[in-house]
């Protein structure tokens, strides 16, 4: 089948990683003599690669698929060194083997390829950094709230923000919010208990969704940097979900990167002070914010 659709034009494979790599090595075991996709002897080639989201991406991961391509083939890799890095269960930062200092095998694909990018010791005709600068896509308050953490490489510019005002007052400030087709909201709540589920925030969410209307089906997203925050969430918001709210639109700031959703709810859970200062890496990392506040 792949033999006769590469006759008649290009063939795309897309996959994850370990999907990729074994479409690959299925199609070396399948075959006597040779592969559908490849030299004769059954090692496999591309003659392009590209890979997405390579800052999530562990560099050793990122080796293991270029493996498919051609020796002449151009390898692009895509990411936002901004956002989040692959996560990675092992302390590496505070590894002391000599080859783990060297080699740091737990950076992103994304960052060591921009690394060797700008090394003096590497030509354009070998590789080359092509920083997008421009967002069609953020509305102009939330990219002037994200647009900070770009300033050392980039000035991130797009569309300018037209004369904003302030929505005049309703009986409820729930829905107020929904009165302007944009905009960017911050509701504060007393609550200061909470670790890793609020109850409070929850009935915030829902309040907004039930203060809204015209809604369009899967306009809207939740995100939350904890799984039991998800949970409850997914409980608490059942009514909605398969009209404002997508099957799936609830989820940790982790899993949503890359995606994109018209009006994003962003719940940050944790309340107590002891809960936010013994997770202030995880819970105070600007590269979870702005996953999170990029979605929009």
């Amino acid at each position: 089948k792949f033999n006769d659709l590469q006759k008649d034009g290009v063939v795309i494979i897309g996959g994850t990683i370990s999907s990729v790599l074994k479409l690959m090595g299925d199609s070396k075991k399948g075959l006597e003599g040779g592969s559908w996709f490849g030299y004769g002897d059954g090692r496999p080639f591309a003659d392009e690669l590209i890979v997405d989201e390579a800052s999530m991406m562990k560099f050793p991961s990122f080796l293991a698929v270029s493996t498919l391509v051609d020796t002449n083939a151009r390898i692009m890799v895509t990411g936002d060194h901004q956002q989040l890095s692959p996560i990675v269960a092992h302390d590496w930062e505070e590894e002391q083997r000599p080859s783990v200092q060297e080699f740091e095998p737990h950076r992103s694909a994304f960052k060591l390829i921009q690394d060797i990018a700008q090394s003096p010791n590497i030509t354009e005709s070998q590789a080359r950094s092509s920083e997008l600068n421009f967002t069609f896509r953020l509305p102009p308050e939330i990219r002037g709230l994200i647009r900070q953490l770009y300033e050392e490489d980039v000035e991130l510019g797009g569309e300018t923000a037209e004369d904003i005002t302030l929505p005049s007052k309703k009986e409820s400030p729930m829905a107020d919010v929904w009165q302007q087709d944009t905009g960017l909201f911050l509701i504060e709540h007393t609550e200061e208990r909470s670790r890793v589920s609020n109850p409070t925030e929850t009935e915030i969410v829902k309040r907004l969704l039930e203060n809204a209307s015209g809604l369009e089906d899967g306009s809207v997203a939740v995100i939350t940097p904890h799984t039991a925050q998800r949970a409850r969430l997914q409980t608490e918001l059942e009514d909605f979900i398969g009209e404002a709210l997508a099957p799936g639109s609830i989820d940790t700031v982790v899993r949503v990167q890359g995606g994109e959703c018209e009006t994003v709810i962003v719940s940050p859970t944790a309340s107590a002070q002891t809960a936010i200062s013994d997770n202030q890496e995880f819970l105070l990392d600007l590269h979870r914010a702005n996953v999170a506040f990029s979605r929009a």
